[in-house]
């Protein structure tokens, strides 16, 4: 998708990278509406991952309706499971 040219990279195959792209926006986003869902939990209050995926739908259908979520694909289960290990991987979460 991408190639080296000296020092710098470009763009070697759009259509790739726009396939690349769709996949990857959706799951960034997702990622994004937990760290904002988690934002409104008070700190050291034990949430379960069910309440956190919960807030999380909620944060997107509010977020979706007032077109700051792009993607209908960001209301996802399975990305929130992910994000929530990712987070706690990172140390941002105790277990």
């Amino acid at each position: 998708v991408l190639a080296r040219e000296g020092g710098s990279v470009r763009i070697a195959d759009p259509v790739a990278a726009d396939r690349i792209a769709a996949f990857a926006l959706p799951v960034v986003e997702t990622y994004r509406l937990v760290a904002l869902a988690l934002s409104e939990v008070t700190r050291r209050i034990p949430i379960t991952p069910l309440e956190v995926t919960l807030r999380t739908f909620a944060m997107h259908d509010r977020l979706y309706a007032s077109g700051e979520a792009r993607f209908p694909e960001s209301r996802n289960r399975s990305a929130i499971g992910l994000a929530l290990r990712a987070f706690a991987t990172l140390g941002l979460l105790e277990p």
